[in-house]
Parts: structure tokens; sequence; C-alpha cells
């Protein structure tokens, strides 16, 4: 069995194909079936240098340009018949790409899935790719500044950590070119490392999907040996990377009135002992934008809200954020003001942080910040591709798979005590990351 699991929950199984290839079905009930296929590349070879780093975000551009195998017009055909939707994300330590799919079109994705994956895509274009990353920065930019705000931070603590959209932004911006992407090792390098077909079905048992994947995705370039000689040595031989404190990262934006800042710590693994304390003191922290449309809620009894927010006229938002990996993670806050108030800024958000060690934690905070974390857990459940997300980070990142129900319990049992112990041990005698986006201010 893959990743020396052995199931004693009907909910989750798990199992090898001949040709090396990873086997994982969740049953969880929902009309629409989820599959797909997660290259593990968090080990150091794999993306041991910034052509490889780049590589990744290249690769899942250029995979509908078709291969040596299959035409761009035949990918999109295939695409058309398939009642559904496509999701492709480029982690850090693994790329995955599926998708929510009538149950009835599982088959026809899966086809789909191999042909993408028979042979390496087309090359890629250089400023085909720099419009590509210049969209998805500009994406980030105007409807989800928090991700790229986050983003920032794990890129400034972490400088030689992974593959983002903001190291190929600033990697282009800087004037650098990429002529000479070599697909054919990079995909050479994915494929001897773990690979992972996932499946997410209230109609499909673990046999008969086997059988799919056998008859589907049997032409998969794996190479057995190494993949099991990976999965063997774990990943107990990774490098932890090292957090660069008092790092900064700043990148201008003349279009942006406001200072967007960023102050991160080292924060936990996702497989720390403390992962799911860390969890609950995020929720307690909150936070949000200092105006928030449709009335009171969501969140304003949060102590960002309520310690920052409710009490300085200049703040225009401030929010927690938690990134959690395999051997490492980032926890913080980022926030808004004008670029005169950026020192303002930056203690403010330092000292709420800090504050969390000492501060007494109510009754309600706790519970209202576990209700919260709970609630999230369960809602996100009720998505397909946010379940399938969350499947694949648990298995790249933990080697199992925790349901909604059996991580509620283990909210449930966080104590006061263990927030702030945790808060302490992130905070306490540390010096800060900082990452700034927008109007620079003068005094960074």
């Amino acid at each position: 069995m893959f990743y020396n699991l052995v199931s004693r929950r009907s909910f989750f199984h798990a199992s090898d194909l001949s040709n090396g290839l990873k086997v994982a079905l969740v049953n969880s009930p929902a009309s629409f079936d989820a599959v797909g296929l997660l290259f593990d590349y968090k080990n150091n070879n794999v993306v041991a240098d910034i052509k490889d780093r780049l590589s990744c975000l290249a690769f899942e551009k250029a995979l509908f340009k078709g291969n040596a195998r299959v035409t761009e017009g035949d990918l999109l055909s295939k695409m058309d018949e398939i009642i559904g939707t496509t999701h492709s994300r480029v982690g850090r330590e693994g790329l995955l790409l599926g998708g929510a799919v009538s149950p009835d079109s599982t088959c026809k994705f899966l086809s789909l899935l191999n042909d993408l994956f028979s042979s390496a895509p087309l090359p890629l274009d250089h400023s085909e790719f720099k419009r590509a990353i210049e969209f998805d920065f500009l994406d980030m930019k105007t409807k989800r500044l928090e991700d790229l705000l986050a983003d920032m931070a794990v890129s400034s603590a972490y400088p030689e950590f992974g593959s983002s959209t903001v190291l190929a932004y600033n990697f282009f911006t800087a004037g650098n070119d990429l002529n000479d992407l070599d697909f054919q090792k990079f995909f050479q390098k994915i494929m001897s490392n773990p690979v992972t077909l996932i499946g997410l079905s209230s109609w499909t048992n673990h046999t008969d999907f086997v059988k799919m994947a056998n008859d589907l995705l049997s032409d998969l370039p794996l190479s057995l040996d190494k993949a099991k000689k990976t999965i063997l040595k774990g990943d107990h031989n990774m490098e932890k990377p090292k957090f660069n404190e008092d790092g900064q990262l700043r990148i201008p934006d003349v279009e942006m009135p406001l200072t967007h800042m960023a102050i991160s710590y080292p924060g936990l693994s996702a497989t720390d002992p403390m992962s799911v304390t860390g969890k609950v003191m995020q929720r307690l922290l909150g936070g949000g934008g200092s105006f928030s449309a449709g009335g009171p809620g969501k969140g304003m009894y949060a102590r960002l809200y309520t310690s920052l927010l409710n009490r300085h006229h200049w703040l225009e938002s401030a929010k927690c954020f938690n990134q959690q990996y395999s051997t490492c993670g980032v926890f913080g806050i980022y926030g808004s003001a004008t670029p005169g108030y950026a020192k303002d800024l930056f203690r403010v958000l330092t000292g709420a942080l800090v504050e969390t060690c000492s501060r007494p934690i109510t009754d309600e905070e706790l519970e209202r910040a576990k209700a919260q974390v709970k609630s999230m857990a369960f809602m996100d459940n009720e998505i397909r591709l946010v379940q399938l997300n969350d499947v694949s980070d648990q298995l790249m990142f933990t080697n199992k798979v925790t349901m909604p129900g059996e991580y509620a319990e283990a909210v449930d049992r966080v104590t006061k005590n263990d927030i702030q112990s945790l808060a302490s041990r992130l905070f306490t005698g540390k010096h800060p990351n900082i990452s700034i986006y927008g109007a620079l201010p003068s005094v960074f």
C-alpha cells in the first residue's frame, strides 16, 4: 500500500499500480466526482535551481499546447466532451491537475490526463510565458490581494523554497530571459518522483477506480524504481528551508495608493503536533478590512478587529495568515495603510502577534475561533475542487487523509494554554520578515 497506509476507515483507500502510479480514493457524497493527478516534486533534486523552479509554472501553462502524441486541437476536442470543470494548481511542493466532473465523464477525464502526461508538452515561447505570469499577477493584485501578500511573505521568508507567481514575476521584472526551458528534462524529473491519482466520489468504489486507472493511465512514463525509492525514503531526508530573519521583499506598484505589508514569523509545518492549534490561533486573531459590506458579522469580533481595526482610523485592513508546508511554515499578519502610516502599521501588526503570548484568552474567544475553524472545514468539504486541493495537500504534506469530523475532534481539544504556548514559541525572541507591496514608504 502506498505511503504505508492501510486505511481502517471506509472512506479512504489507497494502492499501487504496476507502473508505479499511486491511486487514492476518498468516498464522500456529492453529485459530481473530482479527479486529479498530483505530481509531488518537493524533494530538492526536482526544483534545485531557478530554472527548475520556473519550469513548474511554465510546464503547467504549456500542458494544453499538445505534445508528441496528441495535438492541441485533439486535447480541446476531448475537453469539450467532458461535463465538468478542469482545475490546475502549481504549489511550492507539487503540481495538481484535475477537475470536477460528472460521474459519466470520469473515464473521459482519465483519458485526457493520460494524453496530457504521456510525454512532455511542446516548447513554450518565452514571451508567451511572460504574458501568462503578468496576467496571473494582475489577477492576484486585483482579485486576490491577500493571496499575493501571503505568496510574497513565503517568498521572502524562504527565498529558495519552491515555485510561485511572485518568483516568476520578480524574475521577469528584473529583465531576465528564459528562452532555454527544457520541458523534457523537467518532465523526466517529476515522473521520477511520486505521482498520485486522487479520486473523490460517492459512486465509484476503490476496485473499480483502480481498474479505470489501470485501463486508462497505463501509458504514463513513470520511473517505477525511483518512485518507490522516494516513497521509502519518506520526508525525513528532506532539507528544511532556513527562515530569512530580518529579510525584506519589496514590490512597488504606482497604481496602488496604499502600502500593503506582511509581517511574518517562522510558522508550523503541516506535520507539527501543534498544527491544529496554529489554525485556531489564526481564527482567534482573524481580521479583515476596515469596511465590511453587508452588515455586521463575518468575524468582526476577532482580535484584529476589536484591538486594531476598531481603534486605528488610518488602518485599512489587518488579517492573520498561516501557511503550512511539509517541513516549514509562515505565520503572520498582513495589513494596509497610507504610506505615511507605514511605521505605525509595522508597530501594530507585530504588537498584535506578540500580545497573543500574554493577553488572557476568554472562553468566548476560544469557542468562537474553534467554531469558525470547524465550520470552514465542513463547508470546504462541500465543494469538490476545494476538497480535491485539501486531499492533495494532506497526502503531499502528511501522507494521510483526515476527514472533517476527525479534524473537528482535534480542534475541540485545543486549549487556551496551547495557544499561548504556541504564540510564545513562534514570536518570542524572533525577528520578523517584512514584505511590502504597492506604495513603498521611505522608512523601510
